[in-house]
């Protein structure tokens, strides 16, 4: 009679510690799917910033001087949200790799009020500027592929990937109209800058094919479908 007892215990205790094990995995996966969302809503305004930026700096001050302050209150706003995010994040849970992802974008970010200053005095070169916010914009997604590796589900972990690869074809598209708009705003594209526009449109078309977006002949009616509400 004792044995089928603790063969029963047993069991159970087994039972309770994959339930436990599945609950943890699904905290996991409900903070990465926070901070995801921020860290992606605070590209989006970065991306916006680099490019108003250009602008300003290429006509040397003459566009675009209320747009990038009202830009840069946007870019606070999201700023404001990620820290909060991330003061509730446990990121030692999800490996090193994110913690230490996370210090680089804490220290690129920590900039950015430098960095302004200087665009608005008008002392820093518009490649500069593009440099920083780009590799500023680059931690941030860093950030995105550490907790894809890190998720120990299969499918959240393909998931991710595959809206990392629609992220980066959105920073491309990102780029590309940086380097534009400062070329327009100049008056003039320098060699190097033509031929880096030409490369973005080609990468763009890379990440897009490992994304979720159809081929390019149906991304119209796929952009314009409304994004499925949560349940």
């Amino acid at each position: 009679m004792l044995l089928p007892i603790l063969a029963a215990l047993g069991l159970s205790g087994m039972l309770l510690f994959e339930k436990q094990q599945t609950l943890a995995e699904m905290g996991r996966v409900d903070a990465a799917s926070g901070l995801i969302t921020e860290t992606s809503a605070l590209v989006h305004e970065l991306q916006r910033e680099r490019g108003t930026s250009g602008i300003y700096l290429g006509s040397k001050g003459g566009q675009m001087a209320d747009v990038l302050r009202d830009q840069q209150g946007r870019t606070d706003a999201r700023l404001a949200a990620f820290t909060t995010t991330l003061a509730g994040f446990d990121a030692i849970s999800f490996g090193k790799g994110l913690v230490t992802g996370l210090a680089v974008s804490r220290q690129g970010l920590a900039r950015l009020g430098e960095i302004r200053t200087s665009i608005g005095q008008l002392t820093t070169p518009a490649g500069e500027s593009f440099a920083y916010y780009t590799a500023t914009i680059g931690d941030l997604l860093n950030t995105v592929g550490q907790t894809r590796s890190a998720t120990r589900e299969p499918d959240v972990a393909r998931e991710v990937s595959a809206y990392l690869e629609f992220m980066n074809a959105k920073e491309a598209a990102g780029q590309e109209r940086a380097v534009g708009g400062l070329g327009f705003a100049a008056g003039r594209f320098e060699p190097n800058g033509l031929r880096r526009l030409l490369a973005l449109g080609v990468e763009q078309e890379t990440y897009l094919e490992y994304s979720p977006v159809p081929p390019r002949r149906n991304r119209s009616d796929f952009f314009a479908k409304p994004l499925p509400e949560n349940p």
